[in-house]
Parts: structure tokens; C-alpha cells; sequence
């Protein structure tokens, strides 16, 4: 298996050739790609006939995702733009399918809300938090009894207090010491949402070593199946190439514990869902759009929406989400998938305002019919991560 090795760049496009992540790669499709402009204008045979004007190197890596390597905090970080640490803290488990503590506000909060309700699975599971996440909103709690949160702190931990609306999804958090629990969230300036890092790629290829420097990510795929387990992969758009020689290439080998699908928990507004796979696409929009301005001008933009979509199929039949799509109902649904029982490591894909797409009915096997659910999260506060690791 390659290896794949990174670094987090000081300023944009300005190679840093440490290797200070790693990951154990499936596949690389990065292409070197040189645009050249003629010399139309000279005659003489002395001048070369072309010039380079620019370099960048574009394509798709794919990897396992593991739990406990540090790569996958800074990719995910890099795909979305901000992280929020929530150290000596973990998720709460719970004794349903979907293995943590989940429920979803009652009714809309404002941002300096201290009171609110929660709407229970179990009437009072949540009376054990010391805080909860919503969105990319840390809140410490105080006194809280049945869901009904009577004395809270808001934007705590790095987290900037907001306005959460009515069955946006709520989780539980505890004290727990040497767990980290990340939020990562799209980062936003202003009225601007950006990808603030770049990260330098050396890539081995049979001893020769290319690095890709200004590289962003524009999109990455999470995939459970229980045949093919967990994969996942990401684009990368980068500014420049070359090669370099290295001495002692790192060799380290990603030995964290793989996502298990059969430890995959589907949450939607108050039930659990028996799915058999789930597929998600994250887009960032890390693209430019062609646009045409009142002086006829044509010129490239950033384009600054953000949208994931996916699929999941459902091992029962049922009309519930066939008839939210003709109804165009609003859901919110969340993903948890764990390392084992221990419950040290998670990951947990959260969908608010989720609109669905026509049902489609797919057979598995000469007897079974799933229902394939198509769905979409469209705005950059409709999507967040929580990843829970255990310190090493």
C-alpha cells in the first residue's frame, strides 16, 4: 500500500516538505497538468515556441478512514475550514441503535437563549450532560430536567453563541478524561465562507517524490456498505507541483482501528433507522463560476454555497419518506458509526433541514426490495462533523 504523507502550509502555496501526517492509500488520481502560451510574436529561431504560465495538479485520493490517526482531524478540517476542541470530553452513549445520545429542539432558540426544551427518546437521558453540541454551537448546561434546560451557558469552548431553529439535532455531552471531541464546521469571515489552510502532498511513486503545494479539497465521499465496509476518498485542487529528494521518507504505517459498518446508527426525528448502506457526498464548492458583469465582462468567481447530498437504503419498506418528499417536509436525520462497543472513537455525520428526493426502489436480491433514499443538506449551517477520538 502507498503512502501518502502532508503538512499543514504557513501561507498559501508555500511548499513545507516536513512530513507531518500520513495516510495508507488505496488509490491516487493526481494529474500534473503545465499550461503553455506560444510566442506568436517571434520569428526567431532562437526563442522557444512556448513558455509555461502555470502549474496545478488535480484529482481524487482514496483511503480507509481510521480511527486515532491524526491525519483525518486536519483532512476533514481542511474539507470543511474550522475546528472546535472540546477536550476531556466525549459523547454520551446510548442504549439504542444509533449509539449516542440524540434529540432535537422543541422550538426555536435565540442566541442568548439560556432556557429550552429538548424532545426526548427516553423522558430524562439527557439529565446526566454537562453540555450539549448544536450545530457548531458548544453549550455548557447548568440545571437541566426531562429536556427542559432551565439555566445554560451559550458559545462556550471556542464556539460562538447562534440562533438554532426548531428540531435542529441536539447532543449530549459528558466529562470524560482523555477524550477529545471535535466539531468541524464550515469557517466563516465576514459574509465569506473560506478554506483558511493549504496543505503540501508527497506523494511516493516508486521512490520518486512529487509534492502538490496550495492544495485545497473541494468535495470528499463517505461510503458504508456492510459487504464492502467503510471507504472514503477526497479531491484535491492544487496550485503547484514538482519533485523532490528525500533521504529518509517517512515509513510509518496508519495502524488505527478501521470503521466498522455493522457499528453504523441511522437518527431521524426521533427513531432509529435500519439501513443497509449510506453514502454521502460533501461539496464545498471550491470552484469557480463563469459570470458576466453589466460592462459585458466575463470573469471567474469563487462560488460561496455549500451543500452535501447523498443516499441511504432502508431494509423496511415505508411511505414515511416518499410522502415527506411530496410534501416537501423538512427532516433532519444523523449518521453515527463506532469503533467497537468501547465506544472510544466516533464519528458522527449531522444533517439539519434535510429535503429528500424521489424514492427509488432497488433490488438486492432475488427476495428484497430497499427503498434507496435520496437526500440533500444545501447551506453551510446545515452540515457539521463531530469526531470523537481517545488520546493516544
Amino acid at each position: 500500500m502507498s503512502i501518502l504523507t502532508f503538512s499543514v502550509e504557513d501561507t498559501f502555496n508555500t511548499p513545507k516538505y516536513t512530513q507531518d501526517y500520513f495516510l495508507d492509500l488505496h488509490d491516487d488520481q493526481l494529474i500534473s497538468n503545465m499550461n503553455y502560451e506560444k510566442f506568436s510574436e517571434f520569428n526567431s529561431p532562437s526563442y522557444k515556441d512556448r513558455y509555461s504560465t502555470s502549474k496545478k495538479a488535480d484529482g481524487r485520493i482514496e483511503s480507509d478512514f481510521t480511527f486515532s490517526n491524526l491525519a483525518w482531524p486536519v483532512i476533514l478540517d481542511g474539507v470543511m475550514g474550522k475546528t472546535i476542541d472540546l477536550e476531556n470530553k466525549a459523547l454520551i452513549i446510548s442504549p439504542e441503535r444509533w449509539k449516542i445520545l440524540t434529540g432535537y429542539l422543541t422550538s426555536d432558540i435565540t442566541s442568548s437563549q439560556t432556557s429550552f426544551s429538548i424532545s426526548e427518546y427516553t423522558q430524562g437521558e439527557f439529565d446526566s450532560v454537562i453540555g450539549l453540541i448544536i450545530q457548531d454551537e458548544y453549550i455548557s448546561i447548568t440545571t437541566i430536567s426531562n429536556g427542559n434546560v432551565t439555566l445554560s451557558t451559550r458559545g462556550q469552548i471556542g464556539s460562538t453563541a447562534s440562533s438554532h431553529a426548531q428540531s435542529t439535532l441536539v447532543y449530549g455531552v459528558q466529562a470524560r478524561t482523555g477524550y477529545t471531541t471535535k466539531i468541524i464546521t464550515r469557517y466563516r469571515s465576514g459574509f465569506s465562507y473560506l478554506l483558511p489552510k493549504s496543505f503540501t502532498f508527497i506523494v511516493d511513486r516508486i521512490n520518486s517524490f512529487f509534492y502538490f503545494s496550495g492544495s485545497k479539497f473541494s468535495d470528499f465521499i463517505f461510503k458504508v456498505d456492510p459487504l464492502e465496509g467503510v471507504n472514503s476518498s477526497f479531491n484535491v485542487n492544487s496550485a503547484n507541483f514538482g519533485t523532490l529528494d528525500i533521504s529518509s521518507p517517512n515509513t510509518q504505517v496508519d495502524n488505527g482501528g478501521l470503521l466498522i459498518s455493522e457499528n453504523a446508527g441511522l437518527y431521524c426525528m426521533g427513531e432509529n433507522l435500519d439501513i443497509s448502506n449510506f453514502y454521502i457526498e460533501i461539496l464545498n464548492t471550491l470552484s469557480y463560476a463563469n459570470s458576466r458583469f453589466l460592462n459585458n465582462v466575463s470573469q471567474n468567481i469563487f462560488l460561496t454555497y455549500y451543500s452535501t447530498f447523498g443516499h441511504f437504503s432502508l431494509a423496511e419498506q415505508t411511505l414515511d419518506f416518499y410522502n415527506s418528499y411530496v410534501l416537501d417536509e423538512i427532516k433532519n436525520i444523523s449518521l453515527c458509526v463506532t469503533d467497537d462497543s468501547i465506544f472510544e472513537n466516533a464519528i458522527v455525520f449531522q444533517f439539519n433541514n434535510v429535503k429528500w428526493g424521489t424514492i427509488l426502489h432497488e433490488r438486492r436480491t432475488n427476495y428484497f426490495i430497499y427503498d434507496s433514499v435520496p437526500f440533500y443538506a444545501y447551506g453551510p449551517d446545515k452540515f457539521n462533523i463531530i469526531l470523537q477520538t481517545k488520546d493516544s
